[in-house]
């Protein structure tokens, strides 16, 4: 058996099963960043290697048996019995020293058992042998990428492409390793080089989107992807990707219109069946029968591929026991849902509720590091797949599951199919109804789900909160401050959502204000840069509104973003997907915030934010009193500090921002509905 038949046995038993397409394409791919030591150890032995390297030119003969020492440890470690594949290598190098298998296959099993510096020296090794091969030097790089030792990550890769150009997985290591390094732009140009080779390979256009997105370079990201969906049609990665990206640019009915072709051709796909339901959000003309009556469609695809519970659960009906809450999420990070969900963790009465967190973050950052202390057990699962997962929440004895994605970028909505805990709710990350009929209850308030009207359009029981769905806490301390200086008699409205969220209708609604206005300007922020900037200039000249009056701006660094508000009198709310943490934001900067309830729970965000804290008189039921308020706040003049303060002084003594009274009123949510399973 010669070198390459080894090496391809072995990096069969490297090879592992598709990654699940319940995650976003933004997630997916080989992504090897930003994980603790054990989960980045796994993604690089038992991550997506595709690997197309040659063997080494004038590969070493090597006796029959240390070959077949090297395939009986290639087949151990696929086996999981990494000490017995080192073993078996070392015997192999001891009748054969110059075997680059037997070397390469010890570095694995040394890799394997986290002994990175051991495997570092036996790919060294190898190297001595075949200086200059590409597969050894990616395998060599694998090791130092595992230890964060980037900068010799980063010199092996650089010589492995050198040496293959065509090398896409060295590519995809590459720019992570770049990426580590703070080298953005040399992450980037590494994964359009593996684009150029393959335009639809997941990890590489997955991991690029991560950067482009980041970055706000939207248009370039959209070409990737048209270009991806040409090569390769039937990619559903790359078609929900396509769909992601042209909602992003605000482009919703196009969005809306690809998710449905590709759900349409791949039912199977949990990406392809969320990103549609997402997206359906972002529409404004789609009615609320309509959207509940395709969440339960789409819902019963889940429901239905789930099989049904042999064995009950072992959990001890005992209404008073102290509850197991396990957490669902992939946004424990910087992200909106962890905000809200933080202040919660802190409160929560250990002797009610027991959190355990199954985090399916791929790239943590330092908001995940704060998070995982607040947890009594923390568990990362995203190598998992919905069967294993389940599993394990069920043997964690999970009294209640709770969903924190819904229809979103990291849905794990598989596991709740699969019914891995007796009580399962959802909350925070999907402001609508899952359509599941395995989801059993839906956390929400009078506001977002009013009774009898919220009821009829969701598969689960509606559970209100008795005074608000939020609970805010400001992630950074900023003092308020006069009004940014203007001329005389101008005011300036702004916008901080999300620019999908600028449909037609926002356009329309905030043209016929600056029209009644004329000496009033906006502030548009996060509106990446190029198309979508020109695009909704264009948009507002179309409603009369010159460029000249509107300031727009990209995503901000988180104290930019809090200092731009200074130069804002009043904010307007989008529709129909209306803000949350940005209408929280506002109120503490001191900003008013005006916003129409629309149809759906989503469009109801900033208005029960509004009515949480007591303001009430800034939402609009009609695009004509959204006008009026909108006018009669501006007719207040630029605000100065002590008025700014005192919105602020009033938002915090509300019941958002009252983190201890929240957290019991969640606890006794999860109390009622585990006494009502324990009385079942």
């Amino acid at each position: 058996m010669r070198f390459a038949a080894i090496m391809a046995r072995t990096n069969g038993l490297l090879q592992s099963a598709p990654l699940t397409d319940a995650r976003s394409p933004l997630r997916s791919g080989a992504s090897y960043a930003s994980m603790s030591m054990l989960s980045r150890l796994a993604g690089a032995l038992k991550g997506t290697l595709r690997t197309r390297a040659r063997e080494p030119d004038a590969a070493p003969t090597v006796s029959p048996e240390a070959e077949r020492l090297v395939v009986l440890a290639a087949e151990a470690d696929g086996r999981g019995d990494h000490g017995a594949a080192e073993a078996l290598c070392r015997q192999a190098i001891a009748i054969a020293p110059r075997s680059i298998a037997g070397w390469m296959n010890l570095g694995l099993a040394l890799q394997f058992q986290g002994r990175l510096d051991e495997a570092v020296g036996a790919f060294g090794h190898a190297l001595q042998i075949a200086p200059g091969s590409a597969p050894v030097l990616y395998n060599l790089a694998r090791a130092h990428h595992a230890a964060a030792r980037y900068g010799a990550a980063i010199g092996a890769l650089e010589r492995a492409v050198g040496a293959q150009p065509e090398f896409i997985d060295a590519l995809i290591l590459l720019a992570d390793a770049r990426t580590e390094s703070g080298d953005e732009p040399g992450a980037l140009d590494a994964l359009r080089a593996a684009l150029e080779l393959e335009p639809a390979h997941r990890g590489a256009l997955g991991n690029c989107a991560i950067l482009l997105a980041a970055r706000g370079e939207l248009d370039e990201l959209l070409a990737l992807y048209r270009r991806a969906v040409a090569a390769s049609p039937d990619d559903v990665s790359a078609r929900t990707g396509l769909a992601i990206t042209l909602s992003d640019l605000g482009r919703a009915d196009e969005a809306l219109e690809v998710a449905q072709r590709t759900l349409a051709a791949h039912p199977a796909s949990h990406s392809a069946r969320s990103i549609y339901l997402f997206t359906q959000l972002h529409s404004e003309r789609l009615s609320m029968a309509h959207i509940a009556a395709e969440h339960r469609r789409v819902g019963s695809l889940f429901d239905s591929e789930a099989p049904a519970r042999a064995q009950p659960f072992r959990n001890l009906r005992d209404p008073a026991k102290p509850l197991r809450v396990g957490y669902v999420s992939g946004d424990l990070r910087a992200h909106s849902v962890a905000v809200f969900l933080e202040p919660v963790l802190g409160h929560h009465d250990r002797t009610e509720v027991i959190p355990i967190a199954y985090s399916c973050v791929s790239r943590p950052d330092e908001f995940t590091r704060r998070m995982r202390p607040l947890f009594e057990t923390w568990r990362d699962v995203t190598h998992l797949s919905d069967q294993a997962l389940a599993q394990v929440i069920e043997d964690d004895g999970i009294d209640v599951l709770v969903d924190l994605s819904g229809h979103t970028s990291v849905s794990r909505l598989g596991v709740f199919a699969r019914r891995a805990a007796p009580v399962q709710a959802t909350w925070l990350g999907y402001i609508n109804s899952s359509g599941m009929t395995a989801m059993d209850y839906r956390l929400s308030d009078a506001v977002l789900d009013p009774p009898g009207e919220g009821d009829a359009h969701g598969t689960e029981a509606v559970v209100r909160l008795p005074q608000t769905y939020w609970c805010y806490r400001p992630p950074v301390r900023i003092a308020v401050a006069d009004a940014n200086q203007a001329a005389e008699g101008e005011i300036r409205f702004g916008s901080f959502n999300r620019y999908p969220k600028l449909s037609p209708a926002t356009v329309r609604l905030w043209g016929t204000l600056l029209r009644e206005l004329p000496q009033s300007r906006l502030t548009v922020v996060t509106v990446p840069e190029g198309v979508s900037q020109r695009t909704l200039l264009e948009r507002f000249a179309a409603e009369g509104v010159d460029a000249a009056r509107i300031e727009l701006a990209p995503r901000l660094a988180q104290h930019d973003y809090y200092a731009a508000f200074r130069s804002v009198d009043v904010c307007l709310d989008p529709t129909p997907y209306s803000g949350a943490t940005t209408t929280c934001d506002a109120l503490w900067m001191g900003v008013p915030v005006v916003t129409m309830k629309g149809v759906t729970p989503i469009s109801r965000s900033a208005a029960s934010i509004l009515a949480g804290a007591g303001l009430q008189a800034w939402i609009a039921d009609t695009a004509e009193d959204y006008v009026r308020i909108a006018l009669e706040l501006a007719g207040r003049g630029r605000a100065d500090a002590a008025r700014r303060l005192g919105l602020r002084e009033r938002f915090s003594a509300s019941p958002v921002m009252n983190e201890p009274v929240y957290t019991r009123d969640v606890e006794k949510a999860y109390r009622a509905m585990w006494t009502q399973w324990c009385s079942g």
